[in-house]
């Protein structure tokens, strides 16, 4: 396969579950090995760099499966969302975790992506799907991608959080990060994509 997705679009990839879609957006990720051609991101070969290098360079990626790949069920809303901004001031400084900062992030996360818990505090595995994958966005964002790989970024989640989930991917969209948005729902690749 050989696609292009440029800053500011939506390209939709459809098909049936298990026809490599997945396989694709993890290879692209730099979540699977890459067994020949290449990946770039910004004109530059990325294909044998490593998922921390991908995301340092812009690539955001919302996993099919939020429970197995994209979230730590066990630890805290305050410390899923903050997980990729630790290291980083104001949240970090010379090494030290300034933990008043981070409630404070988590806190307006919260706010800004309506995650409904019962505070910063909550165990991930607390939240319904749809808050879950809010967080998920929250902390992909956090990281300011230039493009994002979402994988049924919709799969499981009621009519509400799917329209939250879809109004951020087209938001990101129209501030100029490309989206690939793989979907086996086709409604939704017609109604956020500009190529399909």
């Amino acid at each position: 396969v050989s696609l292009d997705v440029r800053g500011g679009e939506v390209v939709g990839l459809a098909g049936v579950a298990g026809n490599g879609q997945i396989e694709l957006a993890q290879a692209i990720a730099g979540v699977a090995p890459v067994r020949g051609g290449t990946v770039a991101l910004g004109g530059h070969d990325v294909t044998r760099h490593t998922v921390r290098s991908r995301k340092a360079l812009g690539l955001g990626f919302i996993s099919e499966d939020r429970i197995e790949d994209a979230i730590f069920p066990e630890l805290s809303v305050r410390d899923n969302v903050t997980l990729e901004l630790l290291s980083t001031p104001p949240l970090s400084r010379l090494g030290f975790l300034e933990m008043a900062e981070v409630g404070r992030t988590a806190d307006a996360a919260m706010a800004e992506y309506d995650v409904r818990a019962a505070g910063s505090e909550a165990p991930m595995n607390t939240l319904s799907g749809g808050n879950q994958q809010k967080v998920v966005l929250a902390r992909i964002f956090a990281g300011r991608p230039k493009v994002i790989v979402a994988c049924q970024p919709t799969r499981g989640l009621d009519f509400s959080a799917t329209r939250f989930v879809q109004d951020k991917l087209w938001a990101a969209s129209q501030r100029g990060v490309g989206v690939l948005l793989i979907s086996s729902e086709l409604d939704e690749l017609l109604a956020l994509s500009h190529r399909i």
